[in-house]
């Protein structure tokens, strides 16, 4: 454990760095009157809410270190805000807010831009820190998504270290269905890898389109899971709870719930004259597959354990 704090300390800190050291630079070039500009062309409202979904999508997973810390109640909360502060400022508004100040033509901003106005301001060496930084970046953050996604597809396919189905070709015993020292089977990581390996080739856009319309979707799903928890099983131990109560979830899952609602529904808004976008095929194609293997789930488990049944509780 001590280990794994190391490297992730390691690795915030030469993710971070360049965007330090770019502010550094920066402000002195800062121009508050960047936040009346208004360029050529309009606003791309779907794409503007799409890219806010991703920045912060990774706080939705902070809840499952609740348990980690002591005193959660009082650490885990002042932890998540200060994080949330600095990272907003930090990481967000101000390299934002000073690159605007340093070219404020919107046309100039592709792909890589960001390193292009550091090499301009301190040199090439700062191009060089903010690929390595980029890339650890993306390490730290595929690694965690493979994670969370090869747990999720392992209790789909498996349940007591059992495969749920039977899959041709491999039996019971084989290497690829025993769990390892990764906490899942071998075939989990290679489908998961697999998946990534047709996605990796599509275009960043249309991805991360994609991939926040899903997101919205999950987070509909996880906001009224959540509530219906603090309204039927409010006595369920947990290492974190949020104050207020009912009222206190509702508020806090209220923002996520909104935005959520508004991505899916710009997705559908934002038509060119009768082509359905393309996010939202994807988006009611994976929804579908998603009843569907809900579908097989369910008959999996009234084989096993008699007439399935969901769980009911009275208020």
């Amino acid at each position: 454990m001590r280990t794994l704090v190391f490297v992730s300390i390691i690795m915030t800190v030469v993710s971070v760095l360049p965007s330090m050291i770019f502010i550094g630079y920066a402000i002195p070039f800062a121009d508050t009157s960047i936040f009346t500009y208004h360029g050529e062309g309009g606003t791309n409202w779907d794409m503007l809410l799409t890219w806010v979904l991703w920045l912060y999508s990774g706080t939705f997973n902070m809840g499952s270190i609740a348990g980690e810390v002591e005193n959660p109640q009082r650490t885990y909360l002042i932890a998540s805000l200060l994080l949330l502060v600095l990272d907003i400022i930090f990481i967000n508004f101000l390299p934002l807010w000073l690159s605007l100040s340093v070219d404020a033509e919107r046309k100039n901003y592709t792909s890589g831009h960001f390193a292009v106005l550091g090499g301009e301001l301190a040199g090439q060496w700062l191009v060089i820190l903010m690929a390595i930084g980029a890339q650890v970046s993306q390490i730290g953050l595929y690694n965690s998504v493979s994670i969370a996604s090869d747990r999720y597809l392992s209790h789909f396919l498996f349940e007591d270290d059992r495969p749920r189905f039977s899959i041709p070709f491999l039996s019971q015993n084989s290497y690829l269905l025993k769990r390892g020292t990764a906490g899942v089977p071998p075939l989990v990581i290679l489908i998961n890898s697999a998946v990534n390996l047709v996605l990796v080739w599509m275009p960043i856009t249309a991805t991360l389109n994609v991939g926040m319309a899903l997101v919205s979707v999950c987070i509909l799903l996880l906001v009224v899971a959540y509530i219906q928890l603090k309204l039927y099983r409010s006595d369920l131990k947990r290492d974190w709870e949020l104050p207020g109560g009912v009222f206190g979830a509702a508020v806090v899952a209220a923002p996520c719930a909104i935005l959520s609602i508004l991505n899916i529904g710009l997705g559908f808004a934002n038509t060119e004259g009768d082509i359905v976008p393309t996010k939202i095929v994807f988006l009611v194609a994976a929804v579908s597959v998603g009843l569907f293997v809900h579908g097989i789930y369910v008959c999996s488990r009234s084989q096993d354990k008699g007439a399935f049944a969901y769980p009911t509780v009275t208020a």
